[in-house]
């Protein structure tokens, strides 16, 4: 019944309805199914910004991520060995060559990521890739995150936007209906805002069943959205 994202977050179904909409294993598709990739941190987030290009508007970088750092559980500090990266780079593929190239194949024991890389995010134009690296021995939690942004980029402040979004376990609802106009350089949504908070509650954990996840969101949904009016966490939004 919601047509805003504002509204939505009142009303449970909507909310359920994006929640699976942005833990799906397969998120291009941008439609419902059963297939889920819940994934979340299970350790401190160590985070980084790190340009090799100039023009990059850190003011905005800060504020999208203290939205997300505010709406999550999780603990979160600006470290030097991080293990969420955002780097700014004059090429992608030559990050995935040279220093990355190492990291990824000591995970993967062979060079899948630059391979994806090369033959479909460059062939298709993409100028942001993220690497977000699940530790199956927990379920798939997060354990590592890395966002490549090149900087020719036509839209380098909406990428920024998305990887910050990604590297906390979430895929991009903003395609769904219920967005009017969305603004890809603006804030994160109240939605977009609550599905993380719900996302980092402790009865959600990585790995989890549909059925699983269903059980759990219907049990903390209502007692959330109390907490939220009580701290009044969204006014400022």
């Amino acid at each position: 019944k919601s047509t805003t994202a504002d509204e939505c977050i009142y009303e449970k179904e909507c909310v359920w309805h994006h929640l699976l909409l942005a833990v799906q294993a397969d998120p291009m598709k941008q439609e419902i199914t059963g297939n889920l990739n819940v994934r979340k941190w299970e350790e401190p987030i160590r985070f980084k910004v790190m340009a090799k290009t100039k023009g990059i508007n850190g003011e905005r970088i800060n504020g999208w991520y203290q939205s997300m750092a505010r709406f999550t559980t999780q603990k979160i500090s600006v470290e030097n060995v991080e293990n969420f990266l955002i780097l700014f780079t004059e090429d992608i593929e030559e990050e995935l060559k040279g220093p990355y190239r190492k990291t990824f194949k000591s995970v993967f024991g062979d060079d899948r990521i630059l391979g994806h890389y090369k033959k479909v995010i460059k062939k298709r134009g993409d100028k942001c890739y993220y690497v977000l690296l699940q530790d199956p021995k927990l379920n798939n939690a997060i354990y590592s995150y890395f966002a490549f942004i090149q900087k020719d980029h036509p839209d380098i402040q909406s990428c920024i936007k998305e990887a910050i979004y990604t590297g906390f376990g979430l895929s991009s609802i903003a395609n769904s209906p219920i967005f009017k106009d969305y603004d890809t350089d603006g804030p994160y949504t109240k939605l977009e805002l609550l599905l993380l908070l719900v996302l980092s509650q402790d009865g959600v954990r990585s790995g989890m069943s549909h059925d699983e996840l269903k059980l759990i969101f219907h049990q903390i949904y209502e007692p959330l959205i109390q907490k939220t009016k009580e701290i009044e966490i969204f006014n400022d939004y």
